[in-house]
């Protein structure tokens, strides 16, 4: 019998007249694991699922709450947030979702993609929070899989999918141009997290975040990954990639051209935000890379003492 990642899988591969069928078979599959996940509560550390949506995309939302629903490892909670003016247009059918236990919150319009984390971690001050993108095909093992890998590192802010920053001698390259990383990174300051594929905050590392959103949405307004990761870098704050099979799961078709991908890689806004974050935390090209490698030293030898401290 098709399991739900054999059901994921063969739905990445198709289009056409195929993908209704294979999506109605995912979402029964899911149904089932989510009513088994109604009979008990996870085991801790308790982590809260959170994502955002608006009007045009709620279609996607709709069947990815479902699938984040039926994660192998359950959340505590999945909470969906909206800007205010979006509140009168929820449909019905995400309304019922409040049956099965998701929790719609609502924020400042303002603040786009910041909503995903800000009002959860209002709400939920002491949690882990998982962010997720409203149109992508989770996986069963995504939350499961950050779970242990912050069961190993409980102070880092965690991705399944992350780049690493690039530098033609004392230039950063463009966001393009930056790696995909696919092994261990030279340091947890050089790593760009993104949200497409699940970041896991815990709760003493996220504070830093969300001091300033005023500043934040001045700066970075339409794209919270990269304030996220210049203020880590300021602030000492470790990114860390989850090495898992959750690297790169799909979008649905046709959910990018609704997407804020399309404004920030595709028409190139991810540039200017980064030149108004360079500015406003005083690095230039060589700063950057110092204070990437004093970080680098910091950990290093944080490691070797915690070593030493085995030894004996």
């Amino acid at each position: 019998m098709f399991g739900s990642h054999q059901l994921y899988l063969s739905l990445n591969a198709r289009e056409g007249r195929y993908r209704f069928l294979l999506i109605f078979l995912l979402v029964a599959r899911v149904s089932w694991r989510i009513c088994a996940n109604l009979g008990g509560r996870p085991a801790k550390p308790g982590a809260v699922i959170s994502l955002t949506s608006h009007p045009p995309r709620f279609r996607f939302a709709l069947v990815t709450l479902l699938l984040l629903l039926g994660q192998k490892r359950p959340g505590d909670r999945i909470c969906l947030t909206l800007g205010e003016q979006d509140r009168k247009s929820l449909p019905t059918s995400l309304k019922l979702l409040r049956i099965l236990g998701v929790k719609f919150l609502y924020g400042p319009d303002s603040y786009g993609p910041y909503l995903r984390l800000s009002e959860v971690s209002h709400k939920f001050p002491s949690s882990l929070i998982v962010t997720y993108d409203d149109d992508t095909l989770y996986s069963p093992e995504n939350l499961l899989e950050l779970i242990a890998t912050h069961q190993r590192l409980p102070n880092a802010i965690l991705g399944h999918r992350g780049t690493e920053l690039a530098f033609d001698g004392d230039l950063l390259l463009p966001y393009a141009d930056w790696p995909e990383i696919m092994g261990e990174a030279s340091s947890s300051r050089q790593v760009f997290l993104t949200c497409s594929a699940g970041n896991l905050y815990p709760p003493q590392a996220r504070r830093g975040l969300l001091m300033d959103l005023p500043k934040a949405m001045l700066h970075s307004p339409r794209n919270d990954d990269l304030w996220y990761f210049f203020t880590c870098l300021f602030e000492g704050i470790e990114m860390r990639p989850s090495f898992s099979t959750n690297r790169n799961p799909s979008d649905w078709g046709g959910s990018q051209d609704l997407a804020l991908w399309r404004e920030n890689v595709a028409e190139g806004n991810n540039a200017t935000f980064i030149r108004n974050l360079v500015e406003y935390f005083d690095y230039d090209g060589v700063r950057l890379q110092q204070a990437i490698e004093a970080a680098t030293s910091v950990e290093k030898k944080d490691a070797e003492e915690d070593v030493a401290k085995e030894k004996h």
